[in-house]
């Protein structure tokens, strides 16, 4: 899923459960024009604001990672142990 389709979709369901960007603003406790700037997909959006974003429209976030490509043709990066 890429960011606009994921904007494209959030808007859906805002529409679908009848609310206007103003509503959810407001639910949110934020302006119509960050909710606007999410639903067009400009910029990156924390996964914490979209985490309240669906909760208001009564949806739940699943993550899913799918590679790209075979595990021999992705790029290996070595990992530094941190101390703890």
């Amino acid at each position: 899923l890429h960011r606009r389709e994921l904007a494209h979709a959030l808007a859906a369901e805002r529409r679908a459960v009848g609310m206007t960007q103003t509503e959810l603003a407001a639910a949110l406790g934020t302006s119509q024009s960050q909710v606007a700037r999410i639903e067009s997909g400009n910029g990156d959006t924390k996964v914490s604001t979209l985490a309240r974003f669906a909760a208001v429209l009564g949806l739940e976030i699943e993550f899913h990672l799918k590679p790209s490509a075979p595990p021999e043709k992705r790029a290996r990066r070595r990992v530094a142990a941190h101390p703890r």
